[in-house]
């Protein structure tokens, strides 16, 4: 019986030597690449980009991949005004967002996965001529299929700078413990950075008031004049969450 607590006692005091570090140990350590130009990457807490502090100014933009004549291409959400994703990345880009949060993670197992890593990977490509970094919503990879479906995509993927980031779960605060989150605290957060205020005073100026909404269904993504509620004839911009 002594024996056994020695060992207990041993056992918790490696534990605890194991997982006394800080988040600076783990996030922060030398170990951590240099950054490649073009870019964005983690220096002292923030993200940079090209040796300045960058900060994403990001707008959710839902799309699929569908079948395109012989290929496979992505297509924007039929929800949008027009079916040309160049026009709303440059209509994205000149309302002053430097990003988008590109939603693909409504996919096809039947579909051929190289074709898919050819067509997001083209995307991304677009968004980048358009002068937007994309965080990349990809289907949850809890099953094994996905799971090898995100391995290749990752290297298919490496080499484009305009992806800086990648989301591996949409919306998991379903699955959070705590019942409700004020959705304020986003605001809030805006609101005590005196960094993000300018930034985000100048992409609301570009944003027609009418369009401007609090509603988590409201993502313009196109000229006001377009929306029915001023004066246009096409549909909303909804957002997918």
């Amino acid at each position: 019986m002594v024996k056994k607590n020695a060992l207990y006692i041993a056992l918790m005091a490696i534990l605890m030597v194991g997982c006394n570090h800080s988040d600076n140990d783990i996030m922060y350590n030398d170990s951590l690449p240099p950054i490649t130009e073009g870019y964005v990457g983690l220096q002292d807490g923030e993200f940079v980009l090209d040796g300045e502090e960058w900060f994403p100014k990001m707008l959710n933009y839902k799309a699929f991949i569908r079948k395109v004549g012989d290929s496979l291409e992505v297509v924007p959400a039929d929800y949008y005004h027009g079916n040309s994703i160049e026009e709303h990345f440059d209509t994205i880009a000149a309302w002053d967002f430097n990003a988008i949060r590109l939603c693909l993670d409504v996919l096809d197992q039947d579909m051929d996965s190289a074709a898919m890593f050819r067509a997001t990977r083209r995307v991304i490509q677009e968004a980048d001529s358009a002068g937007l970094k994309v965080m990349l919503l990809i289907k949850t990879p809890f099953e094994p299929y996905w799971q090898s479906y995100t391995k290749g995509l990752l290297r298919h993927l490496a080499d484009l700078p305009a992806l800086w980031a990648y989301d591996f779960f949409n919306e998991p605060l379903y699955f959070d413990p705590e019942p409700e989150r004020d959705k304020m605290d986003a605001a809030r957060l805006v609101s005590s950075s005196p960094s993000l205020r300018p930034s985000l005073s100048r992409s609301l100026n570009g944003i027609p008031p009418c369009c401007r909404s609090t509603s988590s269904r409201c993502t313009p993504t196109i000229p006001c004049a377009s929306f029915p509620r001023c004066g246009g004839t096409a549909t909303t911009a909804a957002s997918p969450g």
